[in-house]
């Protein structure tokens, strides 16, 4: 880190800023209360206000609106909790949770608990609080059923996944369902209409919208989701956080890690002091969880880095839905620098923007988290903390000292002290049995890139990627870099000298280079068109553009129409989706689409353009692969038993249950329904389950019923199937 800090005075935290409050005239008392009139999309501009707020009562004022929760103290014991206890627990007691607030998730933090259900459906769930049911929502993916509980003192109390809601609700629900024919609604009561009282019963437990049964319980503030265990959740977790993995990932062409240019990762297991060789400029990523029940890991409270005076932490106190859940995808490293698997923390920030999550006593215009190493210094101890939320810490150190003279510049051949034996050598080993040869490039600051090989020849050296000196660990060769070294192409070129001493060489395209900043950028390549919106990236970076050939035809669904644009780093972080339009072969229609492979195989982005024409268009969260397909087949439907009469509960389970094969374009859940006695009916996608499913509150009377089951795709391509069921 840089050893300038920041003077700034702390926001304080919430009993400092009741207290605050408490010393307004009762005229500025009443002009905070009429911020809560302000809507959420002002939310990103009080986030901005807060923090350059410098006088504690000027944050009272922001704070005290409910638009955003107030930041918890840097320095100090851990809060209890913000609120009251809840009056009741919404599951019988003891809660057992299997779901951490601030877990990574796709394109958002955990906002809030996932509570056991004992791996089935049914279990009652009951009102926490006293209050009033805000909004009720339905949809076959996401928080599937869901109840939103106002609880009388401004909590907003969310409850997810149910299986059913209780009476009152279940008819309001179906009612609105039933006049228009759609299962997912969105549906806001007038206050008066659901009052609850604390222990009432509202709904069954259940596992829509997601793969395992459990019960997701949320407390929000405004917008803002508050950590359940600070904001009146009755739970505590048996164990304390524990800082698992350490990733030093070395930020410019002269930086090295233990004399290599890739990360490294090692073990913090054991409490012992490790002490690494590092030259220059790095960055860490920590890996640390709190042990759940189940087997679970849960995302760490209070995770502090700590290098000479300056410091950066994280803390899982809040999250805005309006403006930081998409910082998720930033703030975790999944496989760019750390391992695959687990998510790391990333302890960084660019200059001029923090991630909420992410506090820092260095000043916003410089990047936080930087860890500098002169040439022959000492060891000095770079030192991680972590706390929960009840006080428990636990703590590791690692030492980094300088190279000494004959340590400078990188390792020759590069081998080190934590390069990996491989399981057999690789040299003796025939060529078909070799791993699979790629290039791989990832994002760094200020516009470096690292461009890296995995799957070279294990007697291989004399190592050069891009013309430079490249270094090895665990069997990848990289080198990192800078702008100015990179120019406006990228060779993708290895070369080296196996053991024998012949040459060896691989190759892939040359990239197009192109920089993007906050105000996005576009290009195309022969008739392939790419956008970024303005702040599609989180910070400056570097993309690689290429032309790749038609992809391959697979199988019968999917059908190559046009040529495939490349865009890298396929990890690098957005904030806004990438646009991608491509050109296609003539005489498709609307079977035609923009597909992307991020390593899962083809998914579908978009369809025709709107313009018209030959070309497909979609958006992407993702860098990767892109191109045209066309989807060729219908979904495949295969109806499930239907029971003859409802089975005895405390709610009916009977419903149409239709299982559906789509390898293509996806299911086009809108459009995709069953007909009962010639009468559309609100039809559930259960989307991670592939099931089409209708389940009214009560099955139809007695005797035989028709039906018929349409499936459509996002290609427009329709199945249909008929059929009757008998009921007692």
């Amino acid at each position: 880190m840089s050893n300038a800090s920041a003077n700034r005075t702390p926001v304080r935290d919430s009993r400092e800023i009741t207290r605050s409050l408490a010393l307004l005239p009762a005229r500025e008392r009443a002009m905070l209360r009429a911020w809560d009139t302000i809507p959420c999309a002002l939310h990103r501009a009080a986030h901005d206000l807060l923090r350059v707020a410098r006088h504690p009562l000027i944050a009272a004022c922001i704070v005290a609106s409910g638009l955003i929760a107030a930041p918890a103290r840097a320095e100090g014991p851990a809060p209890r909790s913000w609120f009251a206890k809840f009056t009741a627990t919404p599951l019988a007691p003891p809660l057992t949770v299997t779901g951490g607030f601030g877990e990574r998730r796709p394109r958002h933090f955990h906002a809030g608990l996932d509570l056991s259900t004992g791996g089935g459906v049914g279990r009652p769930v009951r009102a926490p609080l006293d209050g009033w049911i805000e909004r009720l929502r339905t949809a076959g993916n996401g928080y599937g059923r869901a109840i939103y509980l106002h609880a009388r003192d401004g909590r907003l109390v969310v409850l997810a996944h149910l299986d059913a809601f209780a009476p009152p609700l279940a008819a309001y629900v179906q009612s609105a369902q039933d006049s228009t024919a759609r299962y997912e609604q969105d549906l806001w009561p007038e206050r008066e209409r659901f009052p609850v009282r604390a222990g009432q019963l509202l709904a069954w437990s259940g596992a829509s919208g997601t793969g395992a049964p459990h019960l997701h319980i949320e407390i929000r503030r405004g917008d803002v989701s508050l950590n359940p265990q600070l904001a009146g959740l009755p739970v505590r977790i048996p164990l304390a956080t524990q800082i698992r993995a350490l990733t030093l990932e070395p930020l410019d062409g002269r930086s090295w890690v233990e004399r290599a240019a890739g990360p490294l990762t090692i073990s913090l297991a054991l409490a012992r002091a490790e002490t690494l060789l590092v030259e220059g400029r790095v960055r860490a990523m920590v890996r640390a969880d709190q042990p759940g029940d189940r087997g679970a890991r849960l995302a760490p409270w209070r995770l502090r880095e700590s290098w000479g005076s300056d410091w950066i932490e994280w803390r899982a106190d809040s999250a805005s839905w309006a403006t930081d859940m998409d910082d998720v995808d930033y703030v975790y490293d999944v496989g760019r620098a750390s391992p695959p698997g687990a998510p790391y923390i990333q302890m960084w920030s660019p200059r001029s923007w923090r991630p909420r999550v992410l506090r820092t006593n260095v000043a916003d215009s410089l990047e936080a988290g930087v860890i500098e190493v002169a040439n022959g210094a000492p060891p000095q101890p770079l030192r991680l903390e972590a706390e929960d939320t009840i006080g428990r810490k636990s703590s590791r150190t690692v030492w980094l000292r300088g190279p000494r003279p004959n340590e400078e510049g990188p390792l020759p051949h590069g081998t080190g002290r934590y390069e990996q034996a491989p399981a057999r050598r690789q040299a003796a080993a025939p060529r078909a049995s070799l791993p699979e040869r790629a290039f791989e490039l990832t994002g760094l600051p200020d516009d470096a890139l690292r461009l890296s090989f995995r799957g070279a020849p294990e007697s291989l050296r004399e190592v050069t990627i891009a013309g430079r000196p490249a270094t090895r660990r665990n069997r990848v060769w990289s080198v990192v870099l800078d702008r100015d070294s990179s120019g406006s192409r990228l060779e993708r070129v290895i070369r080296g000298a196996l053991g024998a001493g012949e040459a060896w060489a691989d190759s892939g395209s040359s990239l197009e280079l192109r920089r993007v900043g906050a105000a996005g950028a576009r290009g195309a390549l022969m008739d392939l068109r790419w956008r970024l919106d303005r702040d599609a990236v989180f910070e400056p970076a570097t993309l690689g553009l290429a032309l790749a050939p038609r992809p391959a035809a697979g199988d019968l669904e999917l059908v190559p129409i046009g040529e495939a644009l490349e865009i890298e780093p396929a990890s690098l972080p957005l904030r806004n989706a990438a646009t991608i339009q491509l050109p296609s072969d003539e005489g498709w229609g609307a079977r035609a689409g923009a597909y992307g492979d991020f390593g899962n195989g083809w998914e579908w982005l978009g369809g025709p353009q709107p313009s018209g024409g030959n070309g497909v268009a979609g958006d992407s969260r993702q860098l990767g692969e892109f191109a045209a397909f066309a989807d060729t087949l219908a979904p495949r439907v295969e109806m499930l038993d239907v029971a003859r009469h409802r089975a005895p509960g405390a709610y009916s389970t009977w419903g149409l249950r239709a299982r559906v094969t789509e390898n293509g374009s996806g299911v086009d859940g809108k459009e995709s329904f069953f007909r009962v006695d010639g009468r559309r009916v609100p039809t559930e996608w259960d989307e991670p389950r592939d099931l089409l499913v209708w389940r009214p509150i009560a099955p139809p009377g007695a005797g035989t019923h028709r039906y018929l089951l349409e499936v459509r795709d996002h290609a427009g391509n329709l199945r249909r199937l008929e059929g009757s069921f008998v009921l007692d």
